[in-house]
C-alpha cells in the first residue's frame, strides 16, 4: 500500500544520521503522499518538515552554528532569538505560522 510505503520512507528518514538523507527520503514519502488525495494531511506535514529542515540547514549555513537541525520549530525560532536574529525568526513565525502565544512565549523566554 503506498501509505505504508510512504510512512516507512518517514520512518527510515528519521533512522537516517545524514540530514540530506533524511531529506531525500522525506521528499520521496512526500510525492508518494501526493499521489492520493487522502493522505493531503500527510503530504501537507511532510511538506512543512522538509522546510523546516531545510531552513535549519541555511540558519547553519549561514552562521556556522550546529544548533538548528533537528530542533522544533519553537526551539529554532528561540536559538534564532537568542543569537540575534530577529529577522530570521519573524521569517520562521510567518512562514511556519505557530500560534502567536507559542511565538510570544518562546520570544519572551529569549530575553
Amino acid at each position: 500500500r503506498l501509505q505504508d510505503a510512504a510512512s516507512l520512507l518517514v520512518s527510515d528518514a528519521y533512522r537516517a544520521s545524514d540530514v540530506h538523507k533524511r531529506l531525500e527520503k522525506l521528499g520521496f514519502a512526500l510525492e508518494m503522499y501526493r499521489n492520493n488525495r487522502a493522505y493531503s494531511f500527510h503530504a501537507k506535514m511532510t511538506e512543512q518538515q522538509l522546510k523546516l529542515i531545510e531552513f535549519q540547514l541555511d540558519l547553519e549555513e549561514k552562521t556556522g552554528e550546529t544548533c538548528f537541525v533537528d530542533k522544533s520549530l519553537l526551539d529554532t525560532i528561540y536559538a534564532c532569538l537568542t543569537l540575534g536574529l530577529s529577522a530570521d525568526s519573524e521569517k520562521a513565525r510567518y512562514t511556519f505560522k505557530p500560534s502567536e502565544a507559542s511565538f510570544y512565549r518562546t520570544k519572551n523566554q529569549s530575553f
